[in-house]
């Protein structure tokens, strides 16, 4: 949380959320988000930069090597 503020972050993407509550977070203007919201964030934003993020998000999936189908059923089920 003190470097997301020390650098005037606007989110802190992380799969604690619990760790970060909103009562906390909104006077220091920030938000918690999920990495899959975040992602998702991203395609509304801009579609070059969601591919992106998918793209590097995929390519560190090294030991066990996942299949791009495998790898898109594993993020649609939450379980990777």
């Amino acid at each position: 949380m003190a470097a997301a503020t020390l650098t005037r972050a606007d989110v802190i993407v992380t799969f604690n959320l619990a760790d970060f509550p909103t009562e906390v977070l909104k006077p220091l203007r920030l938000e918690a988000r999920h990495p899959d919201e975040f992602v998702l964030d991203l395609f509304d934003i801009s579609n070059d930069l969601f591919v992106d993020a998918v793209k590097k998000d995929y390519e560190h999936y090294i030991e066990p090597k996942l299949s791009f189908a495998d790898y898109v059923e594993c993020r649609r089920r939450r379980i990777c």
